[in-house]
């Protein structure tokens, strides 16, 4: 469902050729950061190209299973199966999992503004754009008319779970510890139902505990949250959180040894605490219910929702294999900065070879440098109608010459773009591969050339007409 609202506001002569000779000035500023920044991304793709032939160069590839001392403080290259046995666990759900990282994703269902301005001619256009959608986060203040509209009013305007993720502090690649950089950057992320979860219990291995709070008692609110924080492992907000909802899971799945522990320490501050065996499951607060996949909701029925709604949901990022490349650090891995500057270790998720490594990470520089190049090309064209847009405005007197001024001036300013673009891709290249900048430049000058002699041509109005009986004469301002 989508409500849209649209505001027309008719501009004056005056104000159009204000706004327009303003433009000039941001034009001209927006097309010199496009010249910097392509020849930057040209030196830069440059760089870490080199850099990563450098580091394929110099890599060792090693097994994981053991840490050979004589690689210390070489570039090395392993791959495995990463593992780890660290429970994750979002207490105040009583979610639990072992992963490299768990997410909690929490939404509302929501009005949300969508503003968009054009300018049409003599009269600037803004359209609202208001439609229900699932984001997470609070509601933002609107702007438009929906504003005062009771009909777009959100009933909820915070929200009392917001998402959050969980990190594991020991991952093992084999004989190797991983550093929390790479740790980080799991990527393998899927949904996880916390009701499908298999107990340890269930695995034949230790039983794990629930620690739930039932109440604080005669402690200081102050030392249980500072105790919660420190022996469950969870942030102080967090913590205040789950004192304040009583009862609530405070460490879950933990080992018979931890459980215990924080069970004393809670009780000697005054607080009542019981341990209850882990389940799995999710712990519903009060008003929301469970639904398929494991996610909480709250609200009336998931498959139609309203505006209002809540829902929860999670995920994890699993151990697995994975492939590193990285400065061998004892049994760690540090970062390999190369004679450029440029960091090129790194986690990739997979089992790679030091060639299929190093291939992502140069398709990867690749992609980067067209996207730049491509997105230089356009702001400096933009840039470059800005600065014609005097001309077109005054031309729009005659509405039919404002549309023909119009296209011609936006079809000069995007092929100067494509020349300009090209003359500092290949000053870049020439810089710093001069082999391979001179035929850029060359080709830049040709492009130039060309639209030099489109223009003469038709100031010039084409050829002139051939003489009675013989060829045509030569255009002498050809």
């Amino acid at each position: 469902m989508v409500d849209t609202f649209e505001e027309v506001e008719h501009e004056g002569f005056g104000s159009r050729i204000m706004e327009s000779i303003k433009g000039v000035l941001v034009g001209i500023a927006l097309f010199f950061i496009c010249i910097i920044v392509l020849f930057w991304n040209e030196g830069r793709y440059i760089k870490l190209k080199q850099d990563l032939e450098e580091g394929l160069g110099k890599a060792v590839t090693v097994k994981s299973e053991a840490v050979e001392p004589g690689n210390e403080g070489k570039l090395v290259h392993t791959n495995g199966a990463a593992k780890t046995d660290e429970i994750l666990s979002d207490g105040e759900f009583g979610v639990s999992a072992n992963a490299v990282q768990l997410k909690r994703k929490a939404e509302l269902y929501q009005w949300v503004e969508i503003k968009k301005t054009k300018k049409k001619k003599k009269k600037k256009v803004t359209t609202w754009e208001y439609k229900q959608e699932w984001k997470e986060g609070a509601p933002e203040a609107f702007q438009g008319p929906g504003k005062s509209d009771p009909k777009y009013k959100n009933p909820v305007t915070s929200m009392p779970y917001s998402s959050q993720k969980w990190m594991a502090e020991n991952v093992d690649l084999g004989a190797f510890k991983l550093p929390p950089r790479f740790i980080d950057n799991f990527s393998n992320f899927s949904p996880y139902d916390p009701s499908k979860a298999a107990t340890a219990a269930a695995d034949g291995a230790e039983k794990k505990f629930d620690v739930v709070l039932e109440d604080k008692g005669s402690a200081s609110p102050v030392k249980v949250i500072k105790a919660i924080s420190e022996t469950a492992g969870v942030g102080l907000k967090e913590a205040k959180a789950l004192i304040a909802q009583t009862p609530a899971t405070i460490k879950s799945a933990a080992s018979q040894g931890d459980a215990d522990k924080l069970k004393a320490e809670l009780e000697g501050l005054g607080a009542k605490v019981k341990l209850a065996e882990a389940k799995g499951g999710v712990a519903a607060p009060a008003g929301f219910k469970t639904i398929p996949g494991g996610k909480l909701y709250k609200g009336t029925d998931p498959n139609a929702p309203t505006v209002g709604d809540m829902r929860i949901a999670w995920e994890i990022a699993p151990a697995g294999d994975c492939t590193v490349v990285g400065v061998q650090k004892g049994n760690t891995f540090d970062e390999y900065v190369s004679k450029n500057g440029n960091e090129i270790s790194g986690i990739h998720m997979g089992i790679e070879t030091k060639q299929q490594f190093f291939a992502k990470e140069q398709a990867a520089n690749a992609m980067m440098l067209w996207i730049l190049r491509i997105g230089g090309f356009i702001f400096m064209g933009i840039g470059l109608s800005m600065v014609f847009r005097p001309i077109v405005v005054v031309a729009d007197v005659i509405p039919i010459l404002g549309d023909i001024v119009g296209l011609g001036f936006a079809l000069a300013a995007f092929g100067i773009a494509a020349v300009v673009s090209l003359m500092t891709i290949a000053i870049g290249w020439l810089f710093y591969r001069p082999l391979i900048g001179i035929p850029l430049v060359l080709l830049a000058v040709g492009g130039l050339v060309g639209l030099i002699m489109m223009a003469k041509g038709r100031k010039g109005g084409g050829a002139a007409p051939a003489p009675a009986g013989g060829a045509p004469m030569a255009d002498p301002t050809a």
